[in-house]
């Protein structure tokens, strides 16, 4: 009971906020799931062995789901899709682009990116939603045994953290990145086949 007066609290006081000229409901759709939606999906090896393509389960604000593998573009650039046809580009292991989703954004120049050696790269990067802008990143990737962390600073948005990427026989397995300023950390596992 108390739940259902939560929820149609919840509810009403965001039509009521919604009605407001300053937030439209799509910018407060994705705290509402979050609230409400909990899809853990559990990869085990039955799932693994079930999939013909190599595929990631990625976490972005509290939702998981799994993409498949589309195709590898020139470059090493993968093309991962969801079932909703959003689409994620990673290259080695970074996340680069995404399509479709609630934070879409690209970098330009992410060739410079490596875990194999220490290096300081600067990055073009593009917000596409919720709105354009465009701003210098730089980030320094630092090596560490079986682990790469990839310090970055942009001053023009205040948006800083670290990205760490796990190493497992010189592929990327598993990374978390904050790859937008108005999101959480992004997770992603990497199954290869």
């Amino acid at each position: 009971m108390i739940f259902m007066i939560k929820k149609n609290f919840l509810i009403f006081i965001t039509l009521f906020i919604t009605s407001c000229n300053g937030i439209t409901f799509d910018e407060l759709l994705p705290s509402i799931r979050s609230n409400f939606v909990s899809n853990d999906i559990e990869i085990d090896d039955e799932f693994i062995n079930s999939r013909k393509f190599s595929f990631i389960r990625i976490t972005v604000d509290n939702r998981i789901s799994v993409m498949s593998l589309n195709q590898i573009l020139e470059n090493d650039v993968f093309e991962w899709v969801g079932e909703t046809d959003e689409k994620i580009y990673t290259f080695k292991g970074k996340i680069i682009k995404a399509v479709g989703t609630d934070f879409d954004f690209y970098l330009d120049n992410y060739e410079s990116f490596s875990c194999e050696k220490s290096v300081a790269n600067e990055y073009h990067y593009m917000l596409l939603k919720p709105s354009k802008a465009y701003f210098v990143q730089s980030a320094i990737t630092e090596i560490f045994e079986n682990e790469c962390v990839e310090s970055f600073q942009s001053y023009k948005l205040r948006f800083k953290g670290k990205n760490q990427y796990l190493i497992k026989r010189n592929i990327v397995y598993k990374t978390t990145q904050k790859i937008h300023p108005n999101r959480s950390k992004v997770e992603v596992d990497f199954y290869y086949k």
